[in-house]
């Protein structure tokens, strides 16, 4: 009779045939091994896109919170009078930005923003576990 299929045949080596115990438990080991490490390395990938994101968010998070203080805390300094005023003439009044006192402020805003970006160090971040089952 012809052959209609053949291949080589997979040898997977039969453990129960195994002589030396040694050998049969030092390839239990290397299956259970190899198995945990294909599952962890299934687990790292499916959750580091979480992750990921939300590093990101939280990072932008806290640099708006930074930038917000400070904004906050260098517009306290000022009245609206320092930078507006309203010059009348004859028949139309005009209204005077003072461009000096503007650049300054923009200047200190972001002074100060970069000096308390530079001064943060770590910030930690928990991830809730209902935030790794999201897609």
């Amino acid at each position: 009779m012809d052959k209609i299929y053949s291949r080589k045949r997979i040898i997977i080596p039969n453990l129960k045939k195994t002589e030396n115990k040694k050998t049969r438990k030092l390839l239990k080991v290397l299956a259970i091994m190899l198995i945990a490490v294909f599952t962890a390395y299934i687990a790292i990938n499916a959750i580091y896109p979480v992750f990921e994101d939300l590093c990101v968010k939280e990072a932008s998070n806290t640099a708006m919170e930074l930038i917000n203080k400070d904004f906050s805390l260098t517009l306290a300094k000022y009245n609206y009078q320092d930078i507006v005023s309203i010059v009348k003439t004859d028949n139309t009044s005009i209204l005077k930005t003072d461009v000096v006192t503007i650049n300054k402020m923009a200047n200190e805003i972001t002074g100060n923003a970069v000096n308390s970006l530079q001064e943060l160090e770590k910030k930690e971040l928990e991830i809730p576990i209902r935030h790794v089952n999201r897609k």
